[in-house]
């Protein structure tokens, strides 16, 4: 192999090895996005609590956890949560 295919070769890998991480580095950005945009969203949804109330029961999955319990559980739900 000569020298200048060589150097073709190795211009290629690096102009995919930049393709590559500035797609996955986007990517990154949108996930930390979406997380930050939920995260903030469902604490301005969470109601505050008085001290004399009952614990909130919180669900694992925000926002439709509870839903899927219901769904899943119907009339026994609310035993499970217990």
């Amino acid at each position: 192999m000569s020298n200048a295919g060589l150097a073709e070769m190795v211009g290629r890998s690096i102009d995919l090895l930049d393709n590559n991480l500035y797609g996955r580095g986007s990517a990154t950005i949108a996930v930390i996005l979406i997380t930050m945009i939920l995260f903030v969203l469902t604490r301005l949804i969470s109601p505050t609590l008085d001290p004399k109330e009952p614990p909130l029961l919180k669900s694992k999955i925000p926002i439709v956890g509870h839903i899927i319990g219901i769904i899943r559980l119907q009339t026994s739900y609310h035993k499970f949560l217990r």
